[in-house]
């Protein structure tokens, strides 16, 4: 079920959207955490997530500076210009990557 997840169009595509909404929502990383849980998971994140969160992004941004290609194909459509934005590709492919992580969270797919 979670390669399903991971790997279906219509929640990548949901992922891309998210990352982006995150990114335009808030400038700074703990605040576009914070934004993050409270729209996906409708509360907030613990001091452990949001360490688990940032060393996912710092580690996902390494990867998609390291593999532009990679990144082009994690942002797809939903890319921000950033010239407009300040916000270049692979760092909103690092959101995508942490959104499609929150996403696949048994809280986010299951409610209670």
């Amino acid at each position: 079920q979670s390669l399903a997840l991971l790997n279906d169009p219509m929640f990548v595509e949901a992922a891309q959207a998210l990352a982006k909404r995150v990114l335009i929502a808030h400038d700074e990383t703990d605040k576009r955490i914070t934004f993050l849980f409270a729209i996906s998971l409708s509360r907030a994140a613990s001091s452990q997530e949001r360490v688990i969160v940032q060393q996912l992004l710092a580690e996902q941004l390494v990867f998609f500076k390291e593999d532009d290609r990679a990144a082009v194909l994690a942002v797809g459509d939903y890319g921000l210009d950033e010239a407009e934005s300040g916000i270049n590709r692979q760092e909103q492919a690092a959101w995508v990557a942490v959104c499609r992580t929150i996403m696949n969270l048994d809280e986010f797919i299951m409610r209670e």
